[in-house]
């Protein structure tokens, strides 16, 4: 369990939810088509990495969430993130990644496209640059955003019963949701869909 503020991990946490299988669904498809997807404002603005249950001051390693939309060249609904370390003693480098809304019976489920360059956002959007998708869920509560990980074993049984299509990798486990975008948005409305994240796993407080 983690124990104390630490802004590298919270970082890294996010950032290997992003850009890997660890937290998320990766899916082949998106759970909505780019270029359909509603901006949300109400994510827009600059977050700070908490713990679930602290509320402590600005840290040596807090780490910020710069969100706001992607710009020119990007439909319009598409949204981008800046995760930066804030560090006294190192200056990390600052992760940058693309990602998109979807809100399934009220709750919110963000899209983060997986790029042939390693997720490093292009100068302009391309569906085809897309290998896949990695798929969160968070809950937005006044000036908290809490991101839920993803819970292999509910996956792996929803893939093996058939209610998902999917692939799994040497050791059994799920490598890649392959179900449509409307087989996956329409499984994820059900009672058994809902359990596929269970656990929060890191907690951004608005900054002001």
């Amino acid at each position: 369990m983690l124990t104390k503020p630490h802004g590298r991990l919270l970082a890294a946490i996010v950032a290997a939810a992003i850009v890997s299988q660890i937290g998320c669904i990766n899916s082949a498809n998106p759970l909505i088509a780019p270029e359909k997807a509603e901006t949300d404002k109400g994510l827009y603005g600059i977050w700070r990495g908490e713990l679930p249950g602290i509320d402590a001051p600005a840290a040596k390693n807090d780490s910020f969430f710069y969100v706001g939309p992607a710009g020119k060249g990007y439909p319009e609904g598409m949204m981008r993130v800046v995760i930066v370390e804030a560090n006294d003693e190192t200056q990390p480098p600052a992760h940058e990644y693309l990602f998109f809304e979807t809100r399934i019976a009220g709750v919110i489920y963000l899209n983060f496209p997986f790029l042939h360059d390693g997720s490093r956002p292009i100068e302009k959007w391309k569906s085809k640059d897309a290998m896949s998708y990695k798929i969160s869920r968070c809950t937005l509560r006044d000036d908290i955003l809490m991101f839920e990980m993803a819970d292999t074993k509910a996956l792996k049984e929803a893939v093996e019963s058939k209610k998902l299509q999917g692939t799994l990798d040497g050791h059994g486990e799920v490598q890649q949701v392959t179900s449509s975008t409307e087989e996956l948005a329409k499984f994820l409305a059900t009672p058994d869909g809902k359990k596929l994240f269970d656990r929060e796993v890191v907690v951004l407080k608005r900054a002001k």
